[in-house]
């Protein structure tokens, strides 16, 4: 090219890169500016934190949210997510926006990295669409609720984009063993992986064949040496034999195993009262569900896909031999993975990205080598694009505005101000999962009513009942759990009159009651 030539395709470079970093930006400003406000906490987040809080606080890699020893070390997950936790709690400190922030870095470390794999493959050829790929993997309208909540899902994801970065490695001496390293995290960031990375390479050979075999062969081999990451892991602080033990019940044979009411077929065709959890919603989700993170409709997937089936079936003519593949294989993965996870284990709103992403790339590919062809016309461009936008709308933008209303009903000021008013560095506290975050840091151990990992407080294993010095649950829930406890307690005010209206109105009011010491009336 000629010098001019040149200086223009920098020039355009240059005014991609500053998209995508505009792009980037308003996404982490956006979440960063509703972290504490939305989601509202659920049971998940305290038992993905416990343990790195613990870290952060001088008490060892330990939890009182699983099914072991308060002092063992931590058995209860893969260690990637909480050990990324252990570094941010110790750079910016403990709290629900540092656990949340955390996983809006990673979201968007990943959508750069996928923008960069697309342009380097060349699977997306034109500036704009790959912004469009960029913007509709970080605006989906359940991965943005994934994206904000403090779990691993977000660790897996930014694991399986540096993978699909390392596999846009031209050169194969280099490429083979960036994408081993990359697939050898993967298990360290979420069991999910087991079988979701395997069978994502099987469907590569199927379409694609074995032009890039020994990169797959790297991945998988990648994923088996997690295994042995885990067992040297593990194998230095506990038993791999209790580590197994606390894992098979989430998976779908040893949960049938555990359980009488937990069979294959309830898995297949649910129990045909509650909400529909079945291999069939597993797909999309349930058309008619809100909120249930088990079987939460995922619009913007079932849109991406409603686009690419319209513009595959409009220009099924014009297609080439790359694209007809490449759609195969996103065909395969949208019918296949959600039901082998979900007979593996389950695969609830949370993991619906691994699906989700796949559609991204394929959409934003086929509109840009269908929508500016001859051939696409006006209503085709048109129904296309409002298609997407529909679908972007979903995500980020509706996720954030809709709160708008209930802002002050979701603040966390009024219950950390209430805490610290009230909870002591002795205290040993027993709450629930939505006062966990403003517990945490002032008491000395805290328990939570609700044990998701397990699912029930009394199998908490050792449960230092006598110690216990502090509730704050909600009125419906303090009279069973003091006959649980024995004792006589006694109810303290969370601040002022005004002090404690403003608390009755957010969806953290809680009431407090302290143990009153034995031989004192209260």
């Amino acid at each position: 090219m000629s010098t001019e030539e040149n200086r223009f395709v920098a020039v355009r470079e240059r005014r991609e890169l500053a998209a995508v970093v505009l792009v980037l930006l308003v996404f982490i400003a956006v979440n960063f500016a509703v972290a504490t406000h939305t989601p509202t906490v659920v049971p998940d987040e305290p038992e993905s934190v416990d343990a790195a809080a613990n870290f952060y606080l001088g008490d060892g890699f330990t939890s009182t949210l699983w099914a072991q020893d308060r002092n063992a070390f931590w058995i209860g997950y893969v260690p990637l997510h909480a050990m990324l936790l252990c570094g941010f709690f110790h750079l910016f400190g403990f709290g629900l926006f540092q656990a949340r922030a955390l996983n809006t870095v990673l979201a968007a470390l990943a959508g750069w990295m996928i923008w960069l794999a697309v342009r380097r493959m060349g699977l997306i050829g034109t500036a704009p669409y790959r912004l469009l790929c960029l913007l509709l993997v970080l605006s989906g309208s359940v991965s943005t609720l994934t994206i904000r909540t403090a779990r691993p899902d977000t660790a897996m994801f930014a694991v399986c984009a540096t993978i699909f970065l390392a596999w846009s490695i031209r050169s194969a001496k280099l490429r083979v063993p960036v994408v081993f390293l990359a697939s050898s995290l993967l298990l360290t960031a979420g069991l999910a992986m087991l079988p979701y990375v395997p069978l994502m390479l099987f469907l590569y050979v199927l379409v694609f064949g074995f032009e890039y075999i020994g990169t797959v062969f790297a991945a998988f081999f990648g994923v088996l040496s997690g295994i042995g990451w885990l067992s040297l892991f593990y194998g230095s602080f506990s038993s791999i034999g209790d580590f197994i033990r606390v894992i098979l019940p989430f998976t779908g044979i040893g949960g049938a195993r555990s359980s009488p009411g937990h069979t294959l077929a309830l898995k297949f065709f649910g129990n045909g009262v509650d909400v529909p959890d079945t291999i069939f919603t597993s797909f999309f989700g349930y058309p008619l569900e809100f909120e249930n993170p088990k079987t939460l409709f995922d619009y913007s997937s079932a849109l991406l896909f409603l686009a690419i089936v319209v513009l595959a079936i409009s220009q099924r003519n014009n297609l080439s031999r790359t694209q007809r593949r490449v759609f195969l294989f996103t065909l395969l993965v949208v019918f296949t993975v959600p039901p082998s996870l979900h007979l593996a284990g389950h695969y609830r709103s949370m993991y619906r990205w691994m699906s989700y992403l796949p559609l991204c790339v394929l959409a934003a590919n086929f509109s840009e080598s269908i929508l500016q062809g001859a051939s696409a016309g006006v209503v085709l461009r048109r129904t296309v694009a409002g298609i997407f936008l529909v679908s972007l709308t979903l995500g980020l933008p509706m996720r954030s505005l809709v709160i708008i209303p209930s802002w002050s009903e979701r603040s966390i000021r009024p219950i950390d101000a209430a805490a610290q008013r009230i909870v002591t560095k002795s205290d040993v506290v027993v709450c629930n999962e939505k006062v966990y975050f403003a517990v945490r840091p002032l008491a000395k151990t805290v328990f939570l009513t609700e044990l998701p990992a397990r699912g029930s407080f009394d199998q908490i294993v050792d449960l230092p009942k006598s110690e216990i010095s502090l509730l704050c649950l909600k009125p419906e829930e303090v009279d069973a759990m003091t006959q649980l406890l024995g004792g006589k307690w006694e109810h303290i005010p969370a601040g002022t009159p005004e002090q404690e209206a403003e608390l009755s109105k957010t969806r953290y009011a809680v009431e407090f009651y302290r143990r009153v010491p034995a031989g004192e009336n209260p």
